[in-house]
């Protein structure tokens, strides 16, 4: 089942990704790439969205919600849930898709798909 992570370890790869992005723009030695206005501006976009998308990322990674304390229960009929494992999952943001891991387990008696970060999890029959 997912693990809480670190939010100060998440923060350090953050960072230095963050600073490998800024020596594009502004090396501590050596000279300057020769770039136009227009193109810093497309290359700080492309840039900043990626920086966005990992912090997106970052956090919901982080969020101790999404660690149960306890072995979850069936949001319907309050039973603990069976097959309980980790699925990639993605989302579409403002910034673009983001990619992140979430439990997904089911109820036996009545049939309930869910992830016990919080959201019913609906799934088409035959899948399961």
């Amino acid at each position: 089942m997912t693990e809480k992570v670190s939010t100060s370890a998440l923060r350090q790869q953050i960072t230095e990704r963050f600073t490998r992005k800024l020596d594009k723009y502004l090396p501590e030695s050596g000279q300057l790439r020769p770039w136009t206005i227009s193109e810093i501006e497309q290359e700080l976009l492309k840039d900043s969205m990626e920086i966005a998308r990992d912090v997106l990322e970052a956090r919901i990674q982080a969020d101790p919600a999404r660690v149960p304390a306890e072995k979850p229960r069936c949001p319907r009929c309050d039973r603990a849930l069976m097959g309980l494992r980790d699925q990639a999952t993605h989302k579409q943001t403002i910034f673009g898709p983001i990619r992140f891991e979430r439990s997904h387990g089911y109820c036996r008696s009545c049939g309930a798909a869910f992830s016990p970060s919080g959201h019913v999890v609906e799934i088409r029959r035959g899948l399961l």
